[in-house]
């Protein structure tokens, strides 16, 4: 009979552990497939919270042209949407975007300090349109 219990036993364990290797995967599969919306709400944020605290500085930071800073300071309160995935490779992150309803398009480039952690460092927003053909 003690065979036996063992046998049960070890079923047990390989049923938590399978268990908490889904948990783990299931974990890593939302984090990849919700990276690029947590980088959209985290680039309108950052953009929403210079606006709301008169904080040029940061808005300077970001905006390679005094047309863009002008476009993005003459807004009360910013909506982006990324309107493709992650156009960047290894830990920089590049989207093509929309701010506000009746923008042009801008390119948002993002430093990914970490992933997992959802960790980001928003670069510079760039008007499309000043870009070279």
């Amino acid at each position: 009979m003690g065979a036996l219990d063992n046998m049960e036993n070890s079923g047990s364990f390989f049923n938590y552990f399978y268990l908490v290797i889904l948990i783990f995967l299931s974990g890593l599969a939302y984090q990849y497939f919700t990276v690029d919306r947590s980088m959209e709400i985290y680039t309108q944020d950052y953009i929403n919270t210079a606006l709301k605290n008169h904080d040029n500085h940061k808005l300077l930071k970001i905006s390679p042209d005094k047309q863009t800073f002008k476009t993005l300071k003459s807004q009360e309160h910013v909506v982006i949407h990324f309107t493709t995935d992650n156009q960047g490779s290894r830990d920089i992150a590049y989207f093509p975007a929309k701010i506000g309803p009746k923008s042009k398009y801008y390119g948002i480039t993002i430093k990914m300090k970490s992933l997992l952690h959802h960790q980001y460092d928003l670069k510079e927003i760039i008007r499309m349109d000043a870009l070279p053909s």
